[in-house]
């Protein structure tokens, strides 16, 4: 039974919990496209997605997967294979093949709104970034350096 009246602080003052579900991701994912799904779905508010969503995000995974799969290739590519017409060739195939998973995961992450490009308007981007320009905050620095770069 609740009770009658006007509520304490000490009631107003509880945190009652609230039941956050976030989408899984389908069985079939590989390991890394679930954690790229995972990271994805808790980056976002809990109801970014629903389940018209889902295939767009799976397709999301499977091209972060690809993507990575072209530049660890390219990673571990010897530049001592570019003194060969094969290993030239063979370098540009996969640099033409990383470029285009990198142009599709960009469009479908656009798509899905989960970029910054596609969370700000035009107008109001402009307007973050001459706040960030007054505050004279810039993101590459350190809290207290004066124009050194953050190290890694």
């Amino acid at each position: 039974m609740q009770q009658r009246g006007r509520k304490s602080g000490a009631s107003l003052a509880t945190i009652t919990p609230i039941n956050v579900t976030r989408w899984e991701p389908p069985a079939d994912l590989h390991p890394y496209e679930a954690m790229v799904w995972r990271k994805v779905v808790g980056s976002v508010p809990s109801d970014w997605f629903n389940s018209s969503n889902v295939l767009l995000l799976k397709a999301y995974c499977s091209t972060c997967w690809h993507l990575d799969t072209y530049l660890s290739l390219l990673r571990d590519f010897d530049p001592a294979c570019l003194k060969t017409p094969e290993g030239l060739k063979w370098h540009s195939d996969v640099r033409k093949e990383a470029e285009s998973w990198a142009r599709l995961q960009s469009s479908q992450a656009t798509k899905m709104r989960i970029t910054q490009q596609s969370v700000y308007r035009a107008d109001a981007a402009g307007v973050k970034s001459r706040q960030v320009g007054a505050s004279g905050m810039r993101p590459w620095l350190d809290n207290g350096d004066e124009g050194e770069p953050m190290e890694a």
